[in-house]
């Protein structure tokens, strides 16, 4: 049974089931947790900067990727080919 074959007995679990969105790779101006839901999941260290503009944040992965945030959203991917 899938939500898109819905039959009267099993529609609530159609109601009640979270959505689950599949993201492939980080996109520019995703959010965090958009990132965390990517194919590239949880970076391996996560740099921090601060200027008197904004707060950035550069999360590393173990492949030489990068995924720069300004104030939460991705602003630059780096990666590695």
């Amino acid at each position: 049974h899938s939500c898109l074959e819905a039959t009267s007995s099993a529609d609530w679990l159609c109601a009640t089931k979270p959505k689950q969105t599949v993201i492939s790779a980080p996109m520019i101006g995703m959010t965090q947790q958009e990132v965390l839901k990517s194919t590239w999941g949880k970076p391996h260290s996560v740099n921090q900067f601060e200027t008197q503009y904004a707060k950035s944040e550069q999360w590393v992965y173990g492949n030489g990727s990068y995924v720069n945030f300004t104030d939460g959203k991705v602003t630059s991917i780096q990666s590695s080919r």
